[in-house]
């Protein structure tokens, strides 16, 4: 287990014993009193809210006490940051779609649509 501090002192762990998913990594996120046990690979996106970090796991939205900078460290190459506000796990990416303007719309395999950058096109690859 690693346990990863943020600047403001609140901790996320990723741990790797035997008893988790096939690629080895947790993320535990503190939502109010409850904590979470969340394998990274069902991890959809994260999205910067304030003071914290919405992460999308399915359907359902957790909002961990951290930075996303620190959070895309955590998640790993698996991840592509689409805006200085998002990040998305290139898995969970179902369609991706230009605008005139150059800016573009990624659609997530549970069908939530983010806004993405024309800074962070190039990352953006299908």
């Amino acid at each position: 287990s690693r346990t990863v501090a943020s600047a403001r002192g609140n901790a996320a762990t990723i741990s790797t014993s035997r008893a988790e998913p096939a690629d080895g990594q947790i993320l535990v996120v503190q939502d109010g009193t409850r904590r979470h046990h969340v394998p990274i690979r069902d991890i959809h996106y994260a999205r910067a809210a304030g003071n914290y970090v919405e992460v999308a796991v399915g359907s359902e939205r957790l909002l961990h006490r951290a930075t996303l900078t620190a959070m895309e460290e955590q998640l790993g190459e698996g991840f592509v940051r689409i805006h200085r506000g998002v990040v998305v796990a290139r898995r969970a990416i179902a369609t991706v779609e230009t605008t005139p303007a150059g800016d573009f719309a990624v659609t997530t395999i549970g069908g939530d649509v983010l806004k993405g950058s024309r800074r962070y096109r190039s990352l953006v690859a299908l």
